[in-house]
């Protein structure tokens, strides 16, 4: 899960610089895009191929499709965000949702088999699915709670978080 880690702080760094203007390949990047003018889908698409760029592993995917989902709940919740302009507290919570997503993503990769084995019925299943990462994304919140007044350093905030979410998970 180490990957998850370095890719949730990457996109966090990324976003950061992005709002901060703080680096000179972001800055560049941002401004080709905006140019580009996407639609908010093709925006994260290109987004998560720039801080995350595919290698065709399970594991990348899977925190590719993870911060996908997690900046477009993003979008959900404010369709008129500036992706590149976000608050410490919202690039937490991208963060955030980035590792819970990862982990249930891993989860059903773990799991998929057995799935298909259970007694319940796919709805069922389903509805145990998004219990599980309900609860999996409030314990990462309950982490990114407790560390947000300590300032933005998404390297270390990744790694605790995910630390946190995986004793969670497997107790």
């Amino acid at each position: 899960m180490r990957g998850t880690a370095q890719g949730t702080g990457a996109l966090g760094e990324f976003l950061a610089s992005a709002r901060d203007r703080s680096n000179p390949r972001v800055v560049d990047w941002v401004n080709r895009t905006r140019q580009a003018n996407l639609a908010a889908d093709d925006l994260i698409l290109e987004l998560v191929k720039e801080v995350m760029p595919g290698t065709g592993s399970v594991d990348d995917e899977s925190l590719r499709n993870a911060a996908a989902e997690a900046l477009g709940q993003l979008y959900e919740l404010n369709p008129n965000v500036d992706i590149f302009d976000l608050t410490d507290a919202q690039i937490h919570e991208v963060m955030a949702i980035t590792i819970a997503n990862d982990v249930c993503n891993r989860m059903d990769l773990q799991l998929g088999q057995a799935y298909e084995k259970l007694k319940y019925n796919a709805l069922q299943i389903q509805l145990y699915r998004k219990d599980v990462k309900e609860y999996v994304q409030s314990a990462v919140r309950v982490v990114m709670e407790r560390l947000g007044a300590a300032g933005l350093d998404p390297k270390r905030l990744a790694r605790e978080v995910l630390q946190s979410a995986m004793e969670v998970f497997a107790s």
